[in-house]
């Protein structure tokens, strides 16, 4: 029998599969619901490489295995193509981001369907669609209309704000804008100089833009900014709502949010003997304030420009200010460099616990988005004060005691130095200090976070257009719902300013338009949405994606969400995920979802790396295209490769020689047709068989694809070393490996003489009785010592337990330098020991 050629149906199977609609959901409502996602490509690049389907075809598997489960199961696919990095691979190609996303979509698409993913492709979704933004545009407005209840825990229509009776329409307008979940602002940003947009901290890897890698600078621009800082703490509590996420992903989130709980220490501010003002200072350790002996205020603080004219070298600290604003976060944070500061000379703060005088200084190293953006300084008890005070000769006053005399000590102990608390331990002495603080009403509890309010505007063309107006009667004003969506104009030429204004100021005919309220003259907002805008509810468009009355129908969403199983990249831990967490929690304030949390098990894929050990990447030559694996293997075995080359979280290096291994396997699986009979097979076999079917099955429920595929390899070469086999063992195990194959299983089932196709078949249950009739327990020892024990059927051979065993993760680990043992000693079906 000739091998199999993978030319002659793989296609066939592909249209066969797309016309009998065998990926349709929502087909049964007797079913249960199984809702898997990828996270949606960018459709940026001019192709696929290998390393991008890692994650599809692993959702794949699962979703078919789940069909064969009996689910009804939602597994769709669209494209995220607004954006920096679409306009960005415009730019370069010198062609429309229109035209570039619509042909790079078509390559996307194409590359995929020969992969044997099993996507709803009726749903299929694009950011860039008018039909989808428009409901993106939608979402923005209930932001914009929408203030968060603190006491009720969420968000609440902006018209039943409780607004003070006092004020003039002016003052009503300022009260309520700064309620708004979306809002306009002023602050400086980072500002990426080669992208030439503002960028949300969310865009940053290590000071620089993780788009280009150019170092970012504080740029003062007005932006619209969401208030996601309100949902901080549920954020933050719900990730004990998701169990089934990966630790470290949730860790990282938290993290992220950074809340820290301290104090609100309000010092008076003095100049010539007269108190000029007050400054409030947000600190985590209040239990040290007798240690203070100077306060550092960042030079975007808003109370310089307040008491400037007391500041006796103002000059000198405007050049700071000026000089302090072309540095990044990252090299005013950096510990490794020189910190710098210049004394208010004249003015000075007034330790509230001492009544003492300490100096103030204006330092870079203190960051105006945490806390009030000033702090209290110990030098004594923190490494970046100790090392400011030494550069400036401060005091340095110990107030807990160490184990030794060095300082700076950041450790526990007890309080000296500190009156009222001296003999406290920290943690008591924080409680006594914060009690007497708020008593005496010169502090307050206070929480602080790390997150910040996200920067939305772009200032760039690719993007959704914000549906806002300035007018200059009215002031800002929103587009009103009927009017949506506002339509990205198509235009020559889309080049970023650098100016800070976006390309669309210079489309006159769409920027000049009437006033919805007024009726006068007006301009359109000109900065578009960021790129995670469309990526931040894309999953619920896929449940109701024709839908043109809402964003979603109410019952079909809650038939379908929350998402059981998401699978992408953990670089989006920090990013995409915190914001769709946010926008989602806000559409549940609004009743448009029924479940607080949009994803309920999430697994993140490990890279695929160049056989050179480096990121694929055309800049080092070393990209392998799936097209022309698929061509030369079949699409069958790239699939298991790519499941096989290790832990599924984890990084692997690419070898193309691989795949000749598990073609060798597919080739070995297609003889075996040669092989079937009517005859029974013996009864350890058919345990095998059992043990092979719950195997698989378990693994890929718990994303372990590489020890499901060796426990279908070391099947089918006992299958191979049979004179012959059973019928429906070789439909069991055909069953078993159609997630993982579907093209060639599919072509040997119809060989076979079944109807239909293989793939609506019930997953196989596995016989407890034959499995508890034929397992026994065998210990594994390496030198002796027992690293574990491995469940098998018995009469197994040593060179089949041996190779279990290098296919066991948990075992394998302890070969010592994966070098060939100087004995084995083996008893079979109870120990087998390896001695090194």
């Amino acid at each position: 029998m000739e091998k199999y050629q993978h030319q002659e149906f793989e296609a066939k199977w592909e249209a066969a599969f797309q016309k009998g609609g065998l990926y349709w959901a929502g087909e049964s409502v007797d079913k249960d619901k199984y809702y898997i996602l990828d996270m949606f490509p960018y459709p940026s690049g001019s192709g696929l490489h290998v390393g991008h389907p890692k994650g599809y075809i692993a959702s794949d598997i699962v979703a078919r295995y789940q069909r064969m489960r009996g689910y009804d199961v939602l597994h769709p696919m669209g494209w995220d193509a607004f954006g920096l990095p679409a306009e960005n691979y415009a730019l370069k190609n010198k062609i429309h981001p229109s035209i570039a996303v619509e042909r790079n979509i078509a390559i996307f698409k194409q590359q995929l369907s020969i992969l044997g993913l099993s996507y709803d492709w009726r749903r299929e979704i694009k950011t860039t669609d008018p039909r989808y933004y428009r409901w993106t545009q939608w979402i923005f407005l209930q932001f914009y209309n929408s203030f968060y209840d603190r006491k009720a825990g969420r968000a609440r229509p902006i018209s039943e704000l409780a607004v003070p009776p006092d004020l003039n329409p002016e003052e009503r307008r300022t009260f309520i804008d700064n309620h708004r979940l979306a809002y306009e602002s002023n602050k400086p940003i980072n500002w990426c100089p080669t992208c030439k947009t503002g960028l949300a901290k969310e865009d940053l890897e290590e000071g620089r833009c993780e788009r280009c890698g150019s170092k970012v600078e504080l740029k003062p621009l007005r932006q619209w900014v969401l208030r996601i800082t309100e949902y901080a703490d549920r954020l933050l509590a719900d990730l004990d709502l998701l169990p089934e996420w990966e630790e470290s992903i949730r860790e990282m989130q938290r993290a992220w949010i950074g809340r820290s709980r301290g104090v609100n220490v309000n010092f008076v501010i003095r100049a010539g003997g007269q108190e000029i003002g007050s400054l409030a200072v947000f600190t985590t350790r209040p239990d040290t304030l007798f240690g203070c002996t100077y306060v550092a205020i960042c030079p975007e603080q808003p109370l310089l420009l307040e008491i400037a004219p007391y500041i006796n070298n103002w000059p000198e600290i405007e050049q700071y200010i000026h000089q302090a604003s072309q540095k990044t976060e990252l090299d005013r944070t950096d510990l490794n460099k020189d910190k710098t500061g210049i004394r208010l000379e004249g003015c000075e703060a007034i330790n509230p616990v001492t009544n003492q005088a300490v100096p103030i200084f204006v330092a870079d190293y203190v960051l105006g988005n945490y806390g009030q953006g000033a702090i209290m300084a110990v030098p004594a008890h923190d490494e970046r004060d100790y090392l400011f005070a030494q550069k400036y000769s401060l005091p340095i006053l110990p107030v807990i005691i160490s184990s030794d005399d060095h300082l700076p000590y950041t450790g526990s102990g007890k309080l000296i130095n500190s009156q009222f608390l001296n003999g406290l331990e920290v943690d008591e002495a924080q409680k006594a200090i914060t009690n007497w603080l708020v008593e005496q009403g010169v502090g307050e509890e206070a929480t602080n976070y790390r997150l910040e309010d996200w920067t939305f505007s772009r200032q760039r063309y690719w993007g959704e257009p914000i549906p806002m107006i300035h007018c200059p009667q009215c002031g800002t004003v929103p587009v009103p719902a009927e009017e949506l969506p506002v339509l990205l104009p198509m235009v020559d030429h889309y080049e970023p300013s650098g100016t800070g204004e976006s390309p669309l100021i210079t489309i006159k005919e769409w920027l000049h338009t009437t006033c919805p309220q007024c009726g006068g003259l007006a301009e359109r907002e000109v900065n578009t949405m960021p790129q995670w805008a469309g990526s931040s509810w894309y999953y619920l468009r896929y449940l109701d994606s024709l839908n043109d009355k809402c964003l979603v129908d109410h019952e079909i969403e809650r038939r379908w969400s929350p998402v059981d199983l998401y699978v992408g990249g953990a670089e989006h831990a920090t990013r995409h995920l915190i914001y769709a967490r946010f926008w989602h929690k806000f559409l549940y304030d609004l009743g448009i979802v029924n479940y607080p949390e949009p994803f309920t098990k999430l697994r993140h894929v490990g890279l695929i790396i160049g056989e050179d050990g480096r990121k694929m990447s055309k800049r080092w030559g070393n990209i392998v295209n799936p097209d022309d694996m698929v061509a030369e293997f079949g699409a069958d075995a790239l699939r298991l490769y790519e499941m096989f080359m290790g832990p599924f979280d984890q990084s692997s290096e690419w070898h193309t020689s691989g795949l000749k291994g598990t073609r060798r396997f597919l080739d070995k699986v297609w003889f075996l047709q040669a092989k079937i009979t009517n005859k029974a097979n013996d009864l350890a076999l058919e345990a095998q068989i059992e043990r092979t079917i719950a195997k698989v099955g378990g693994d890929i429920e718990n994303f372990k694809f590489n020890t499901a595929i060796s426990a279908l390899m070391i099947l089918v070469n006992k299958l191979c070393e049979q004179t012959s086999i059973s019928r429906d063992s070789y439909l069991k195990l055909l069953i078993i490996l159609s997630p993982f194959a579907p093209y060639l299983t599919q072509e040997l089932w119809s060989i076979l003489g079944n109807k239909g196709f293989i793939s609506e078949e019930i997953w196989p249950t596995v016989n407890d009785q034959i499995l508890q009739t034929e397992m026994t327990n065998l210990v594994v020892q390496f030198n002796g010592k027992t690293r574990g024990t491995l469940s098998l059927s018995v009469g197994m051979s040593q060179q089949e337990v041996v190779n279990i065993i290098k296919q066991t993760p948990e075992l394998n680990k302890y070969w010592v330098d994966q070098t060939e043992p100087q004995k084995i000693i083996f008893l079979p079906n109870k120990l087998i020991n390896f001695v090194f």
